[in-house]
């Protein structure tokens, strides 16, 4: 009896223990849908959740959501008039090469500057309201001209 006990303790250490990965790059709209607010239909869609720092710290780890995808003209459209020039928060924005993965980095790269460690989105960057949901409650959007839009949401 001891020993079936302890084995079903250890068996549950292991799985409290766990974590699922939060870091694969993924492609599934069904799988972003569950996790962020998402009132379209991208294509060619690729997203990753990833931790922030380190999870040795205090209190639960943040995370952070990187995801492109394109639309067609008229949702496009659609998403960007919901933003107004006076809402452009670019001058504010800066993506340091820690947090952010290299294929994010990579689909960025013909509308921004690199500085030192960090990335300057030269393009207008928005707060991505129409994409928050819990606990994704924070987080810009921003847009190239042939109809892809680039998010990063955080839990922080």
């Amino acid at each position: 009896m001891r020993t079936v006990l302890l084995s079903v303790f250890m068996v549950l250490l292991l799985l409290s223990c766990s974590s699922r990965d939060h870091s694969s790059i993924r492609t599934d709209i069904a799988g972003l849908r569950k996790t962020i607010n998402i009132p379209y239909k991208p294509k060619d869609l690729i997203w990753e959740i990833k931790p922030i720092g380190s999870n040795r710290s205090i209190g639960p780890t943040d995370y952070i959501l990187m995801a492109s995808f394109s639309l067609e003209k008229g949702e496009f459209g659609e998403l960007k008039s919901k933003y107004a020039v006076a809402d452009d928060i670019s001058n504010e924005v800066v993506l340091k090469e820690e947090f952010v993965s290299d294929w994010f980095l990579n689909a960025i790269q013909s509308i921004s500057t690199r500085d030192k460690e960090a990335y300057k989105v030269e393009n207008p960057a928005y707060k991505a309201r129409e994409f928050y949901k819990s606990p994704y409650l924070n987080g810009i959007c921003f847009f190239k001209d042939d109809g892809t839009v680039f998010l990063l949401l955080g839990t922080s």
